[in-house]
């Protein structure tokens, strides 16, 4: 009895619904683009090189632009139903089982794959909520923002690395935050292999270590280097535990590393050379949004002149964490607004713990609750505006179902990236331009190879080359770009060759 009413605490019944409302969010539209096999192409590689582990050879190989953590568990979860599905006789051989992700209806595997991102998102707001609780007497608030975040949200609708990695990154600031308040140096080592193992499902965990070490200089005067190595130490069987062939295979490793830190990270011509804040920002803003973004920053502004020196101290730190990491993209080549997630939580924290510090609220609670109003309202609008239009049939389903009733059996048609996909049953002859080589391709030898062609933009503005196609075809069916998210309601053109 005395266990039941421990967890029937007022404050554990809130936090359970706070969570409970903020899956509920995530799972609205978890079903978007499919039977798409590639609507978000980030998704499906990594459904891809995990289904290839069913080979029995766990190696990537070739394919190093994620580390393997979370490959590794998508697979197990996978194995998992396969075991239990074939228990059950809805499921026959392995191989069966396969060719259904690769000839069938891969629904179920992007959905399976998608409910793990939900899990680890519904950990991750526990976690802030723990982080909060235990460094700043307040715990609720910032997982309440943290669950509205629209980047966080939508993210959690795919079965990709950003929100697996998050989680690990969160749970090591948890003992991080433990060890800062004197819980002993076990807890800076379990901080370090956390990272460790959130470098294993996406590389940037690692850049955390330098300023955990700064701290741990700043704590423990002589005893730093000891522990810094015995933290590092930790930090790289985490990640080789998680990413085995980044050391058996670490040719095929480094050299894949290797590219995609150049195509990615390496300061260059794709978005201007050196630092560049105001991209990272810009970014930050659109994951977050620009209200939500500016109170918080007021909040700590404000907090930095009315708090107490401690109070301060300890805020400062926790944002010095996200200031450091939005620093730190600022020298990336390519930043999308995914890659500031793991900023945005201690934004949030440190503004939660300012707004304690703000004497006149504590005095006024209902102005104070006014605030909370007004901090949640643009980033619930937003995430609630993003799933309805996720939610929505995509762009590419409603074409294919118009291409059925519309072009007849037997044509022979060219489509593009981001356009519908067929299949064999589909009486057609498609060929797929991925690497869009047509492009280079004269229409008049196009319109003697294809009777339709088929592109797919993320914009509503015809290109140069698809208005060079008028001569020879013409546009006879197009649905507009709808403004979400990359990857998602693409504008669809559909041209016929011309008579």
């Amino acid at each position: 009895m005395g266990i039941i009413k421990k967890f029937i605490k007022p404050e554990y019944l809130t936090l359970a619904a706070l969570i409970a409302t903020a899956v509920l969010l995530r799972l609205w539209g978890i079903d978007w683009g499919l039977p798409l096999k590639k609507a978000h192409i980030d998704e499906s590689v990594v459904l891809f090189y995990t289904m290839r582990f069913f080979t029995g050879d766990l190696n990537p190989h070739v394919f190093f632009d994620y580390p393997t953590l979370y490959l590794y568990l998508l697979w197990l979860v996978y194995s998992a139903w396969f075991i239990a599905g074939k228990t059950m006789g809805v499921f026959g051989s392995l191989d069966s089982f396969v060719g259904i992700y690769l000839n069938g209806d891969s629904s179920s595997f992007f959905v399976i794959g998608r409910a793990l991102s939900v899990l680890f998102a519904a950990g991750s707001i526990y976690l802030v909520y723990r982080i909060g609780k235990e460094n700043f007497s307040e715990g609720f608030l910032p997982a309440l923002l943290f669950s509205l975040v629209p980047v966080h949200v939508l993210h959690s609708h795919y079965s990709t690395v950003d929100v697996p990695a998050l989680f690990f990154v969160l749970f090591a600031f948890l003992h991080f935050g433990r060890y800062y308040s004197g819980s002993g140096a076990k807890n800076l080592y379990l901080a370090s292999f956390l990272l460790g193992l959130g470098a294993a499902v996406k590389y940037y965990p690692f850049v955390f270590l330098l300023p955990v070490w700064a701290v741990v200089v700043y704590l423990e005067k002589k005893a730093a280097v000891r522990k810094i190595l015995l933290s590092a130490a930790a930090s790289v069987s985490a990640f080789i535990a998680g990413c085995p062939f980044a050391l058996l295979d670490y040719k095929a490793f480094i050299s894949r590393f290797s590219d995609r830190l150049n195509l990615i990270v390496s300061a260059g011509p794709a978005a201007g050379s050196g630092f560049d804040l105001t991209r990272v920002l810009y970014n930050l803003k659109e994951g977050m949004t620009l209200p939500l973004l500016f109170f918080l920053l007021m909040l700590i502004s404000i907090a930095l002149v009315t708090g107490e020196r401690e109070n301060k101290k300890k805020m400062l730190l926790w944002f010095s964490f996200g200031a450091y990491y939005i620093i730190f993209l600022s020298f990336w080549k390519i930043v999308a607004a995914h890659y500031l997630l793991a900023a945005i939580p201690f934004i949030i924290l440190s503004s939660a713990y300012a707004l304690r510090q703000i004497r006149f609220l504590n005095r006024h609670p209902l102005q104070r609750a006014f605030l909370i109003v007004l901090l949640c309202a643009a980033p619930a609008i937003k995430t609630v505006r993003l799933n309805t239009l996720i939610s929505y049939p995509d762009s590419r389903l409603r074409a294919h179902a118009w291409i059925k009733h519309n072009i007849p059996k037997g044509a022979k048609i060219l489509r593009l990236p981001y356009t519908p996909e067929f299949s064999g049953a589909d009486p057609y002859f498609v060929r797929v331009d991925w690497e869009e080589k047509s492009r280079a391709i004269s229409p008049e030898a196009l319109s003697s190879d294809y009777d339709f062609i088929i592109t797919g933009t993320f914009d509503n503005k015809p290109d140069g080359w698809e208005e060079s196609l008028a001569g020879k075809f013409t546009v006879i069916k197009q649905w507009p770009y709808i403004p979400v998210a990359p990857f998602h309601q693409p504008r669809i053109t559909i041209y016929a060759k011309n008579a």
